[in-house]
């Protein structure tokens, strides 16, 4: 009688578990006047920015943010938008030529400017 008490307290009680689960029946929403982000994003897309060192992954939010707004061309980032991520102005410049690099996005670069970015497709370009 002894063992079956101290084998009682190791018992699953299912009904119990059942009770704690949550159901979610909707994904949260932004609500009025808060920023979000718009999609799709191709998940190749990210992927590929997931897989480059540093913050890239950050400045490819980033960039997909601003194109929800203005569009995929003609991307301009302003430092402070990249500091609300914790991009630094150094780790914004890395990570733009990594993204560059990998053929994500397109910079023309004027001296004296803030670089002008177009995100690529990068489906149509084979990879």
């Amino acid at each position: 009688m002894e063992k079956e008490k101290d084998f009682a307290q190791f018992r699953f009680d299912q009904s119990k578990e059942e009770k704690s689960l949550v159901t979610v029946k909707k994904l949260p929403r932004h609500k009025a006047g808060e920023k979000f982000l718009k999609g799709p994003i191709p998940r190749k897309w990210l992927e590929e920015a997931a897989r480059l060192p540093g913050k890239a992954l950050h400045v490819a939010i980033e960039l997909w943010f601003w194109a929800g707004i203005i569009g995929p061309h003609g991307i301009r980032l302003k430092g402070a938008n990249l500091l609300s991520l914790g991009v630094k102005r150094h780790s914004g410049y890395r990570a733009i030529n990594e993204l560059e690099g990998a053929g994500l996005i397109s910079v023309k670069r004027v001296a004296g400017r803030k670089p002008v970015i177009n995100l690529n497709d990068i489906s149509s370009a084979g990879k």
